[in-house]
């Protein structure tokens, strides 16, 4: 049963970690605008960054549904993914709890709702940790 668990983990994940990302990856204002609900246009010194995460991100989704058919990458997947989204959520609450989401919001005019990224990146930490527990246990076996 936790094989079954584990391997979907996978394909779900990976699934959702890809296309999240792939309108920003393709169109990065229109992507943050439609995901995040930014307020106004990003300033062009953002864009790379944002192109970046879009690029990342995409391709860790793709692995991650390559780990689903394939059991010999799942576990590094697992830890990669893991610490890659455990990244993001402490940024988010970073970025909210600080002083620069006052200066974006007053010098840009960018206000953006990170709740739902946070509350989906938060769910796949913890089913990575999971899961990497899962796949721990049948490497001791």
């Amino acid at each position: 049963m936790k094989n079954i668990i584990t391997k979907n983990y996978f394909l779900v994940a990976g699934i959702l970690t890809l296309l999240g990302a792939l309108p920003v990856m393709l169109s990065p204002e229109l992507g943050t605008y439609l995901l995040f609900d930014f307020t106004s246009n990003i300033p062009t010194e953002y864009l790379p960054i944002i192109i970046h995460w879009g690029v990342m991100a995409v391709g860790l989704g793709g692995i991650m549904i390559t780990a689903h058919y394939h059991p010999t990458i799942r576990w590094a997947t697992a830890l990669f993914a893991v610490i890659s989204k455990t990244y993001i959520v402490f940024c988010i609450v970073w970025f909210i709890l600080s002083d620069y989401n006052q200066v974006s919001i007053h010098t840009f005019g960018v206000a953006a709702d990170y709740s739902m990224l946070m509350v989906l990146e938060a769910l796949m930490v913890i089913s990575g940790v999971f899961t990497l527990q899962t796949l721990s246990e049948k490497k001791l076996a």
